[in-house]
């Protein structure tokens, strides 16, 4: 009993003493992942400080696994993301979540006005491409559209505004 307690003795004062070493670290994650049609598994870990740094050796390194399942359907007019994480390392062990996005037609009042807009942001001044902006806002305010709509396939209204413009 009493090396256990001289041993966690030893193992503070090497924290505090470690905690006064300065460190430049930056928190990097890496990670990797599988997807097929509707269902991804990913694994990704964090860790705050390079394996050089003195302090690697107190960090809690963190291990995410993730298993993600997402149906999108336009008859039934909803996305449905459920997913489920398992991490090690932060105190959090099980997470599971469940995501609900309206789909809508490619027709749908928002869709279809983002091309018109992205052309009036080019060719129009400052003032009438805030009343542009001002009509999509009014959209979202009246509940005909959201920003987190999406198509069929799963774009939003960004992934739409970034092929509009790129086309250009």
């Amino acid at each position: 009993m009493m090396n256990l307690r001289s041993l966690n003795r030893k193992d503070r004062t090497l924290k505090r003493q470690l905690a006064k070493v300065p460190c430049t670290c930056q928190k990097k994650t890496s990670a990797f992942g599988y997807r097929s049609g509707w269902l991804t598994l990913a694994c990704a870990w964090t860790s705050s400080h390079d394996p050089q740094c003195r302090l690697s050796a107190l960090q809690n390194t963190v291990t995410d696994l993730q298993l993600r399942a997402t149906m999108c359907s336009l008859f039934l007019r909803s996305k449905v993301s459920f997913s489920l994480t398992l991490a090690c390392g932060n105190g959090s062990p099980f997470k599971q979540t469940l995501e609900c996005h309206r789909v809508v037609a490619e027709s749908s009042p928002a869709f279809s006005f983002i091309p018109d807009l992205v052309k009036s942001s080019r060719t129009t001044t400052e003032e009438v491409f805030r009343g542009e902006v001002n009509k999509l806002l009014e959209m979202f305010q009246l509940g005909q559209a959201s920003p987190l709509d999406r198509l069929p396939n799963g774009k939003t209204l960004i992934h739409v505004r970034m092929r509009s413009s790129s086309s250009m």
